[in-house]
């Protein structure tokens, strides 16, 4: 007999729409190379999960369908990889990175040389609540903590302001809302206890 005659017919011939089905069904789970440097596609469908799925939705019947190693062969085929899909990570360095920095040092250096300039950098932090708590440290005196049922005697707002020339760096704490009448009173006690002559515009 020849060989021809042999063995079963290839999957595509007994199933010709087998594979387009095998890629309506990827597609939707597939993502590039997050690396943007191959034409690889990723999918976080198992051969296995596709196979189920050829059957629950093109209406397969099991006994007819390839078996999941020949499912995953025709993944690979078709140019998917198995893998958990994940968010795109950006590039930390781009061609223009370096100019970029270099402007930015530009900018930053004439209000460092001009004596009527004064440069801060200000930031606030999530609040932090004041009260008896106990976190599993230690100290050497005995200061009752609350272990459970926390109730905040206050709730304060981390509020700094750095001077990138001198590195100095002062902070306050603010009860209220950090309103932009809040961040000018800060700065305005800034300029009072520094004791330093501000000017009458302030660059961040």
């Amino acid at each position: 007999m020849p060989l021809s005659k042999r063995g079963r017919k290839p999957t595509e011939a007994r199933l010709p729409q087998l594979l387009d089905d095998i890629r309506a069904i990827a597609e939707p789970q597939t993502q590039a190379d997050p690396s943007l440097t191959s034409q690889r596609l990723y999918t976080r469908l198992s051969a296995a999960a596709v196979r189920r799925q050829l059957i629950a939705q093109n209406g397969y019947q099991d006994a007819e369908l390839p078996t999941e190693e020949v499912i995953r062969q025709r993944l690979n085929q078709l140019g998917y990889r198995l893998q958990r899909v994940a968010k795109t990570k950006p590039q930390k360095v781009i061609a223009e990175t370096e100019a970029i920095f270099a402007a930015v040092n530009r900018v930053n250096q004439a209000p460092d040389e001009d004596e009527h300039t004064l440069r801060l950098s200000i930031d606030a932090k999530a609040t932090v609540k004041i009260g008896d708590y106990d976190r599993g440290g230690k100290n050497r005196v005995l200061i009752p903590a609350t272990d459970h049922d926390f109730q905040p005697t206050d709730t304060l707002t981390p509020f700094g302001i750095f001077l990138p020339t001198t590195h100095e760096l002062w902070l306050s704490f603010v009860r209220s809302k950090l309103t932009a009448d809040a961040i000018v009173d800060c700065l305005e006690n800034w300029c009072n206890r520094s004791k330093r002559d501000c000017p009458t515009s302030v660059g961040g």
